[in-house]
């Protein structure tokens, strides 16, 4: 393998572990719209 290859496998070996660590950003939304236990008074503080 070339030095070239070498530092691409790296470089995405690098990625794929910081992609792993960030959070998903529907798993924050989800835990706030399911502890939401009255949506229309919810909807209502929105407007």
């Amino acid at each position: 393998m070339s030095k070239e290859e070498e530092a691409v496998e790296q470089a995405v070996a690098e990625l794929q572990r910081r992609l792993a660590k960030v959070p998903d950003p529907d798993n924050g939304l989800d835990r706030v719209i399911g502890s939401i236990s009255d949506v229309e008074a919810f909807e209502e503080a929105l407007q």
